[in-house]
């Protein structure tokens, strides 16, 4: 018997959490739980108290034990449909060494670089999927000669302060700002 959304029996809201109608698979448990899972289950532990100890659901902890003894014993993922990767797992590693090495590289230059036949988009997941993300380097102005010799100029007047006397200073700043409220 399948659930059905309009039930009511189930408020939608728990519908939707629970993904009772949502058509999709429920998110794939990782090996190491299941692991943990088929450890229980060999130690003797009640299905409820393996679903309490793990967070899992009772189906979950049934395929987990299923499928070990369908491998025989070993806890494998069954390969999964969809388009292949169009990196290999050592390109990835190198996308993302080139990335570490050069942050300003674009993913242009980094496929470029390292000779991939990939579209750049592809070349960002990579870096997103490995926890780096993309930016724009700020574009700051070179200072001019004046500034260099204020700057050195403010050095020198300043160079026998201690670390005391800097403790004094309230605030430093450029720009000028009245305390007044009516100015």
């Amino acid at each position: 018997m399948t659930q059905n959304c309009r039930s009511p029996l189930i408020p939608l809201a728990t519908a939707i959490d629970v993904g009772a109608c949502s058509g999709t698979m429920p998110p794939r448990v990782p090996e190491d739980q299941r692991k943990h899972i088929v450890r229980l289950f060999l130690e003797g532990v009640p299905q409820k108290e393996i679903c309490r100890l793990t967070g899992t659901s009772k189906s979950a902890v049934t395929r987990a034990v299923k499928s070990c003894k369908e491998n025989e014993g070993r806890i494998v993922d069954a390969p999964r449909s969809g388009r292949p990767r169009a990196t290999e797992e050592a390109a990835d590693h190198l996308i993302v060494a080139a990335a570490v090495d050069d942050p300003y590289l674009t993913a242009q230059e980094i496929k470029e670089e390292l000779g991939l036949n990939v579209s750049c988009d592809t070349i960002r997941r990579r870096l997103r999927e490995a926890g780096l993300k993309n930016c724009v380097a700020a574009q700051k102005p070179y200072l001019t000669d004046k500034q260099r010799l204020q700057r050195f100029e403010f050095a020198r007047a300043y160079e026998h302060w201690a670390f005391d006397d800097w403790g004094q200073v309230i605030f430093t700043d450029e720009s000028t700002f009245s305390t007044r409220w009516d100015q």
